[in-house]
């Protein structure tokens, strides 16, 4: 008597190996259809977020309005960071290139915002009249430079934003103009 042995197609093994790792894929990061959804979102968020060139416009147009009318209420860490842009324009003449792109304006965004809460107790007020001593005294440097025909640093974002040493400075000029 010849004993029978069932064996299933190879196809269909196949299959229920690449099913049974699609499940295990799908339960980690979603379906297909959920991951779409998700990114679908992320890139309409990045598209209106902070960084968008369209949005940094607008930000920078604002804060020329302001500093034109001298009205720093309701600052915001965009609008510090459109100030950078707006001071480092004025000062080199030229446009701070290392945030044009969306995800960098987004991190100086958190850093200014960061840098508002530690080294200002989160005085917005107190940070834009530090940023005003900052760019005064950087203008003056600048000019000299230029006159001298001398090279020099910038400030980029990242010093104005987290550089504590400058707010060191800023605060030991203050005590000295005091007495």
């Amino acid at each position: 008597m010849r004993t029978r042995i069932h064996r299933e197609p190879a196809v269909e093994v196949a299959t229920s190996v690449e099913q049974a790792s699609n499940d295990l894929l799908e339960s980690f990061i979603g379906t297909r259809e959920e991951r779409e959804r998700v990114a679908k979102s992320q890139k309409q968020r990045r598209k209106t977020g902070c960084g968008s060139k369209a949005r940094r416009t607008e930000l920078i147009a604002e804060i020329e309005k302001r500093i034109a009318l001298q009205d720093w209420s309701n600052i915001t860490p965009s609008l510090l960071v459109a100030l950078y842009w707006s001071c480092h324009l004025k000062v080199y003449g030229i446009t701070p290139a290392e945030i044009d792109s969306t995800s960098k304006w987004a991190t100086a965004v958190k850093m200014a915002a960061s840098f508002i809460k530690t080294q200002f107790d989160g005085d917005v007020q107190m940070t834009v009249r530090f940023m005003r001593w900052l760019w005064t005294r950087e203008q003056t440097r600048e000019q000299w430079r230029r006159q001298q025909q001398r090279s020099g640093m910038r400030i980029t974002w990242y010093q104005q934003f987290g550089r504590y040493e400058y707010v060191s400075d800023w605060r030991a000029d203050k005590v000295r103009r005091q007495g």
